[in-house]
């Protein structure tokens, strides 16, 4: 690790995860979700429902980023 890079803590690690989930949200799948379900109170609670099944797959993701002890990382843990 070079001495300017610094690991991302669990708050910025979060950040990133909730900014590309809301930026996905926003930006592609709303107006298919009002098609369909045509009620705001259900399209708020299937966004908050993805939001967070998609939160739980980083944090799973995440936490078998960290039991990696080999170098490679996610490559050699997920094909293992």
């Amino acid at each position: 690790m070079t001495p300017e890079a610094r690991p991302l803590g669990l708050a910025a690690a979060t950040s990133v995860v909730v900014g590309v989930v809301v930026g996905i949200g926003i930006f592609l799948t709303p107006a298919e979700l009002v098609r369909s379900l045509r009620s705001p109170g259900l399209v708020l609670v299937m966004w908050l429902v993805t939001g967070l099944m998609a939160f739980a797959g980083a944090l799973a993701y995440g936490e078998r980023a960290r039991v990696a002890f080999s170098r490679g990382g996610r490559t050699v843990r997920l094909s293992a």
